[in-house]
């Protein structure tokens, strides 16, 4: 775990983010995480609205996925996510949990 701020609230995935075997679908899982990342933002201080005001976005250059196991309609997850590095001030490399 970083030494940096980690930000972690709870996070709920809606009952339509599940299929009919009752496993999250694999485009909510991905919106979950940007959910969690621009949660995050906005509690240090960046929500969109500031983005816009500067004329800044987020940009997803790349992502990496780890996998554990499939969740559950009705479970309550957490989501963290934390800034682990800068690079010539504007660009940052940013880690998302959802467990």
């Amino acid at each position: 775990m970083p030494s940096e701020t980690i930000w972690e609230f709870p996070y709920e995935l809606p009952r339509n983010a599940f299929n009919a075997r009752d496993a999250a679908r694999a485009g909510d899982i991905w919106r979950a995480f940007q959910d969690v990342a621009v949660g995050a933002a906005a509690r240090a201080g960046w929500p969109p609205h500031r983005f816009r005001d500067y004329g800044a976005a987020f940009v997803v250059r790349s992502q990496i996925v780890v996998h554990h196991r499939e969740t559950r309609f009705g479970v309550r997850l957490r989501g963290q996510s934390w800034v682990t590095r800068f690079r010539r001030d504007t660009l940052c490399s940013r880690e998302v949990r959802l467990f």
